[in-house]
């Protein structure tokens, strides 16, 4: 018995650690219609309207399963999966304890950073790995605890044994070897490393697995796919199966995952990930780097971010560190000014024009979790008054017409389509333009009548077209590619923008008029890790680069770049491997292409289905008491339920409770029952009785949530 106390108070820190997911409780509101896809493989949930979306997420995964579940096991559970279309972030996530999975539906902006694939696609292609993997962890001594505790037990036995560099590193390499694009092929995935690499930075490995506060550490996704897919290329697909299967059963009790990578590989972890590093240190050609230059600062102390001239002598950027909210900030001659403090925000875009500055800030719903917004600020340079503009809305990257009188911003509706939208500098909308090519657009810019907007077609390939705004037309001037595209700027006649260029991203100036092609070069330019955001004043151009020490902007004069025409009017090079010939091997190569049109049932949802959905069995000691809950969680997040054995030591009672959370009205339901047997009292005459408790409780919670402004 001790022994089995004494296990439960080591287990309690990881069931909360593992039960504890992204998962919002009564998020969505009452009014949303639920409609399904029933699947072997998976039930796809989402709100009427979204029917499509649902349907191509099924037709993905069952085109998808069987080809590459062999990689990480064979055995399969149904996983329900939501998809939530009322949220700005662009995310998702598979967890247990309750086993099931969202996805929020508005993509991101910036192609370079995870990608230009139709958003829905992306998040099939790589989610739907991590459901493979839970189903195939569920082994040995996992599978024990899954037995003895439901769904969180497994949750302790995989967080226990697999890393998170392994759960993602896997997903991405899923995601690169079924289409065409995926992180693994994107320059942008690896210049964090990159960045260390080239500044001859040589943290240990709980550095880089832990992070740091003083210096810039990636995270675990570019990690975890270095490590994946050098695995895959050195020693076979089975490779990964095999050292996951042994590691989630417990063969070795101590550092599993360890341990089995040996037994396959015959190295020991340290030589493995250090064999690796290499392989991609070659890739880049960093086998023997150089130093970064001398000015960059030691340790991290800010990212600089979207460059913006005010004149020849003045810049204006975003500037963010780990211990203080973003700020604008104003450099004049090597001296930082701070403008004003920057309203929480998913991106550091801004655009800048004639003393104004306009950005999207991320504001919560006050009650409903699942639904939040992107609302327009414009802030005065010269005072730091910022004013909302726009309230509710789900705008983005914001930027001024050549007269500082009109706003282009793209709007993202819960429908998932991506709109033009023309406002004034009061918020109102003047004008809508049409969509004819259903494309999704990012970080549009005035040109005359028109507008320049990097855009991803239905395919997920990019491009820049040239749209009328009366007639919505739009004449693209680069062919489509899945070479990603972002951040134009506009001067005269040229569109600037950044765009992968084999294993690097470039700058190119596009000519408006003879629709010439140039690529950018100079000294600068070839030794800066990624070239992004550019912005040019009459004689200067800034861009910015990774650095060991986080993004920073550099500035050239316009004067000293080497202007590379291309004939073919086309970005040069393809998206590379980086050496992982694995990933145009097997049969699942570009698998997403193949996907079919398949129409399968779509049906009702109902709200109260599986209601009370017991995952997890849940041990805790406090003080004296010794409990055992049973835990409940439905699908749509509405309906906690715990039903609850407690015994105490010092008074020798026995506690049976049954209680519930209705999360899905505008207050929280809540109500439940306990009995209480033997418990120990005194009469009147103060002798021992023992005695039954019988209680009842219930109530009203409304859970708002009154975040904003730069500290949300």
């Amino acid at each position: 018995m001790r022994l089995t106390i004494k296990l439960s108070v080591l287990l309690l820190p990881l069931f909360a650690a593992a039960i504890t997911k992204a998962q919002t409780f009564g998020g969505n509101p009452p009014v949303i219609t639920w409609r399904q896809v029933n699947t072997p493989a998976a039930r796809v949930i989402f709100p009427l309207g979204m029917d499509s979306a649902g349907i191509r997420v099924a037709n993905i995964i069952a085109c998808m399963n069987k080809v590459i579940l062999p990689t990480i096991g064979l055995k399969q559970k149904q996983i329900n999966i939501l998809l939530q279309n009322q949220t700005t972030v662009p995310n998702g996530y598979v967890g247990l304890a309750p086993f099931r999975s969202e996805f929020y539906l508005t993509p991101e902006q910036n192609s370079f950073d995870l990608g230009s694939l139709q958003w829905a696609d992306q998040l099939a292609v790589h989610e739907f790995r991590h459901v493979q993997q839970y189903n195939n962890f569920n082994v040995g001594l996992s599978k024990g605890l899954h037995i003895l505790f439901g769904e969180g037990g497994q949750a302790i036995g995989n967080e226990l044994t697999i890393p998170n560099w392994f759960f993602e590193g896997d997903a991405v390499y899923n995601e690169t070897y079924v289409t065409e694009q995926g992180r693994g092929r994107l320059p942008y995935f690896f210049n964090s490393y990159r960045a260390l690499w080239q500044a001859d930075k040589k943290y240990s490995w709980m550095k880089l697995r832990n992070g740091s506060y003083r210096d810039f550490i990636p995270d675990w996704y570019p990690m975890g796919y270095m490590l994946v897919s050098y695995g895959r290329e050195r020693y076979g697909d089975l490779f990964w199966k095999n050292v996951t299967h042994d590691a989630a059963a417990f063969d070795g009790l101590f550092y599993p995952l360890q341990k089995a990578i040996k037994h396959y590989s015959g190295k020991d972890f340290k030589q493995f990930r250090t064999d690796a590093f290499d392989y991609y240190k070659q890739q880049f050609g960093l086998e023997h780097p150089g130093r970064q230059l001398p000015r960059r600062p030691t340790h991290f102390i800010a990212d600089q971010e979207y460059p913006a001239y005010v004149d020849n002598q003045t810049i204006i950027y975003s500037k963010s560190t780990y211990n203080h909210a973003p700020a604008f900030v104003k450099l004049t001659d090597g001296k930082e000014q701070v403008i004003g403090m920057r309203d929480y925000s998913l991106d550091n875009y801004f655009a800048y024009h004639d003393g104004k500055i306009v950005y999207a800030s991320y504001r919560p719903d006050v009650r409903w979790g699942n639904r939040n917004y992107s609302e327009l600020n414009i802030i005065d340079v010269n005072t730091g008054n910022k004013t909302r503009i726009t309230k509710s809305s789900k705008y983005f990257t914001p930027d001024f017409s050549a007269d500082g009188q009109k706003i282009i911003t793209v709007r993202v509706g819960p429908d998932g389509k991506s709109e033009l939208c023309i406002l004034d500098l009061n918020g109102s909308v003047l004008s809508v333009i049409a969509n004819n090519d259903n494309l999704f657009y990012t970080y549009p810019k005035f040109y005359g009548d028109k507008i320049i907007s990097p855009v991803r077609n239905t395919g997920g390939k990019m491009s820049i077209a040239l749209i009328d705004i009366a007639t919505g037309k739009a004449d693209y001037l680069l062919p489509f590619t899945f070479k990603p595209i972002a951040f134009p700027t506009v001067l005269k006649d040229k569109v600037y923008f950044s765009a992968t260029s084999g294993k690097t991203d470039g700058l190119f100036a596009l000519s408006l008029t003879d629709k010439k092609l140039y690529q950018l070069q100079n000294d600068s330019l070839k030794s800066s890790i990624g070239n992004y955001q550019p912005a040019l004043s009459a004689n200067k151009l800034a861009w910015v680069g990774l650095t060991a020490s986080g993004y920073q902007v550099y500035q050239n004069n316009t004067n000293q770049l080497n202007w590379q025409e291309l004939p073919t009017n086309a970005i040069p090079g393809e998206l590379p491997d980086f050496g992982i010939t694995t990933l145009n091997k097997g049969d699942a190569i570009n698998l997403l292409a193949s996907v079919g049109n398949d129409k399968p049932q779509v049906s009702k949802y109902n709200k109260d289905f599986h209601l009370f959905n017991f995952h997890s069995l849940v041990p805790t000691v406090s003080g004296s008491n010794y409990s055992l809950a049973l835990q409940g969680e439905n699908v749509l997040n509405t309906l906690r339920s715990e039903l609850l054995f407690n015994y105490n030591q010092n008074e020798g009672y026995t506690e049976y409770g049954a209680s519930a959370t209705y999360g899905a009205l505008f207050p929280y339901l809540s109500a439940g029952v306990d009995y209480i047997a033997n418990r120990e009292g005194f009469d009147a005459h103060n002798n021992v009785i023992f005695y039954n408790q019988l209680q009842y409780h219930g109530g009203l919670q409304v859970p708002l949530n009154l975040t904003r402004g730069h500290l949300s």
